[in-house]
């Protein structure tokens, strides 16, 4: 079994979504609650809607969505791989006690 730096193991091409999330994450009691918009920069309403400003106001939109779904797509890539580590960790540290034994 390889040893991954800081214990992550980063390959393909998505390798720099683990190395940290990119929304926001927060918990109050049980519940989880998750925020992508940190990562992207919403597209305020222009003050005049000519036909130029609205186009303009469609594609920075179409920006702003795509940047949460991307964001959303890397956290949860991010988020499997933290789970992963630290199951494969609880294990590795409950199989080294039983070998060692108690």
């Amino acid at each position: 079994m390889a040893i991954a730096t800081a214990g992550l193991i980063v390959t393909g091409a998505n390798a720099a979504s683990f190395l940290r999330a990119k929304g926001s994450f927060s918990t109050f009691l049980y519940d989880l609650k998750y925020d992508p918009s940190r990562a992207c920069s919403k597209p305020y309403r222009p003050y005049q809607m000519d036909k130029w400003a609205r186009e303009q106001y469609v594609r920075d939109g179409e920006t702003y969505l795509s940047c949460l779904r991307e964001t959303a797509n890397s956290d949860a890539e991010y988020a499997q791989q933290v789970i992963r580590d630290g199951n494969r960790k609880a294990a590795d540290e409950f199989l080294e006690e039983v070998r060692r034994g108690y």
